[in-house]
C-alpha cells in the first residue's frame, strides 16, 4: 500500500510504508501451496541409535515407514481445494484493501488541493481532516495486519487438516498400514536418507484422495 504523507503528519515516511506497503511481506505475496514437514504419528529422529531393526514381527521391532511431504502438497485433493480456497480468499481481501487505499489517496489529494486553493480557510478545518485522514491511514494498516494473520491462521489450519486426515488414513486401514512410525520425509530435513521400500506415499495419496468428501 502506497503510503501518504500527510501535512503536518511527522510520522516517518518509511515506518508507515514498511506496515502497509503491498511488498514481499505483505499477505498478498504469501504463497498459497504451504510447504510443510509432515509429522504424521510421530517425528522420530535420534543420531545416538546406530541401528534399528525395522522389519516387523513379533520380537518387537519397530515397524518404520514414510511419507514424501512434498508428493502430498502437490498430489493430495484436499489440499489442491484448501489453496484454491485460500486463493480465492486472499484475491477478496486484495481487491478489498486497494479499493480502501484508493478511496483513500483520493481523500488525501483533494485535501491538499483544498488547502493550495484556498478552500480550507481555518487551522481548525486543516487540523480536523489531517486528523481524520490519520485515522484513516492507520485504519488502512490494521486491516492489512488483520488480513495477513487471517491469512497466515487459515494456513495453518491446512496443515492440521491434512495431519489429521493422513493420521486417520493410517489408523482407519491398520492391515496396509501397520506401522509404529510414519515419517514425513522432506529433502534437506532431518532424515539423510530414506530407502524407497519404505516409501508408502503413493498408497497414502490413493487413500486420502479416495475417503476425501469436501464440504
Amino acid at each position: 500500500m502506497e503510503n501518504q504523507n500527510l501535512p503536518g503528519d511527522n510520522t516517518p515516511s518509511t515506518e508507515k510504508q514498511t506496515r502497509c506497503a503491498l511488498n514481499g511481506q505483505s499477505i498478498f505475496n504469501i504463497v498459497a501451496a504451504v510447504v510443510i514437514v509432515l509429522l504424521v504419528v510421530m517425528q522420530f529422529y535420534n543420531p545416538f541409535v546406530k541401528t534399528i531393526n525395522v522389519a516387523g514381527n513379533d520380537n518387537g521391532d519397530l515397524r518404520i515407514a514414510f511419507v514424501v511431504s512434498d508428493s502430498l502438497m502437490t498430489k493430495c485433493v484436499m489440499v489442491d481445494t484448501m489453496s484454491a480456497q485460500l486463493a480465492r480468499l486472499q484475491d477478496s481481501l486484495q481487491k478489498d484493501l486497494q479499493t480502501r487505499q484508493q478511496g483513500f489517496e483520493a481523500r488525501v489529494n483533494l485535501f491538499q488541493q483544498n488547502m493550495q486553493n484556498g478552500k480550507i480557510t481555518t487551522e481548525t478545518q486543516a487540523k480536523q481532516q489531517q486528523i481524520a485522514l490519520q485515522n484513516e491511514q492507520e485504519g488502512l494498516m490494521a486491516l492489512n495486519d488483520q488480513y495477513t494473520n487471517q491469512i497466515s491462521t487459515i494456513q495453518l489450519q491446512m496443515n492440521y487438516a491434512l495431519i489429521d486426515s493422513v493420521n486417520s488414513v493410517i489408523k482407519h486401514y491398520p492391515e496396509e498400514f501397520p506401522y509404529d512410525f510414519v515419517l514425513g520425509y522432506t529433502k534437506g530435513a532431518g532424515i539423510l536418507y530414506a530407502s524407497d521400500k519404505f516409501d508408502i506415499t503413493s498408497a497414502v495419496l490413493e487413500k486420502l484422495n479416495q475417503d476425501y468428501k469436501p464440504e
